[in-house]
């Protein structure tokens, strides 16, 4: 971990900003964003660590947790660090950053699943029967399949671990057919934000990846997503990538056939 992850890592901390950022001069925001990049860089050796020692039990009654290089598990030290520092200042950062941040690191502590539901269903709306296609695509495993139920309480875990985090932010709605639908407590403010997801998601793709996805005729019902098939050649990375970048979402999307992300925000 050289000084180019390093400065990586300050450009992602000062691009989610802090809560000080009304409140102190321009190098007392930079201390804020050096103290959060060496708090990451503290926690990283811990987390490889974990990681390895995973490896070792990768599969237990088919849970799989995320496999990432190291510069994708400093990113999500950096991302730990910057949430722990505004667990308390929930009304004090751009609250689409922080709802968003938040969502995807619970997602990426656990795994690609969780990701495809976050985004897909919390994100997006996408119905529950297009982000099984999603995640298919993806996934590409018969041992990480799984059935519409499994979805739908993922969603809910996911629900409530962000009503728990921003309580009065963050309001359930009714969709079509009683569907619950996560929003904004303020409606009006959810027109101003549409434009901003995309950018603001693929700020949080994984280090160290590449667009899998380049061909803008790529077929699901006859091409192979171009994945790595060894989670240890950072397949697990690439995936993620594909859900995070609206490029790459698009592809994928439109390659089932699917309305495109940006037209589906909820």
């Amino acid at each position: 971990m050289g000084c180019p992850l390093e400065a990586k890592a300050l450009r992602l901390a000062r691009a989610l900003g802090t809560f000080e950022a009304d409140r102190i001069s321009r190098p007392s925001k930079g201390a804020v964003a050096r103290a959060i990049v060496d708090d990451a860089f503290r926690r990283v050796g811990a987390a490889i660590a974990r990681q390895q020692h995973r490896l070792r039990y990768r599969s237990i009654r088919g849970r799989y947790r995320l496999v990432s290089d190291h510069s994708a598990l400093l990113q999500r030290c950096l991302l730990a660090s910057w949430l722990e520092r505004h667990a308390s200042r929930t009304d004090r950062v751009d609250l689409l950053t922080h709802v968003l941040v938040f969502l995807v690191w619970s997602c990426l502590e656990r795994n690609v699943f969780y990701l495809t539901v976050g985004l897909c269903r919390l994100v997006y709306g996408y119905s529950t029967a297009e982000t099984i296609a999603v995640y298919d695509l993806l996934a590409r495993d018969p041992d990480r399949l799984r059935s519409a139920d499994t979805f739908r309480r993922c969603k809910q875990r996911l629900v409530e671990a962000l009503l728990n985090r921003f309580p009065r932010a963050l309001a359930v709605r009714r969709g079509p057919r009683g569907e619950a639908r996560l929003g904004l407590a303020d409606p009006s403010a959810d027109d101003a934000n549409t434009g901003r997801v995309g950018a603001t998601l693929e700020l949080l793709c994984p280090w160290g990846t590449e667009c899998p996805i380049v061909d803008e005729h790529f077929d699901a019902r006859f091409d192979p997503l171009p994945l790595p098939s060894n989670p240890r050649d950072s397949a697990d990375s690439q995936r993620c990538h594909c859900l995070l970048h609206p490029t790459c979402l698009l592809r994928l999307t439109r390659a089932l056939g699917l309305a495109p992300p940006q037209e589906c925000l909820t």
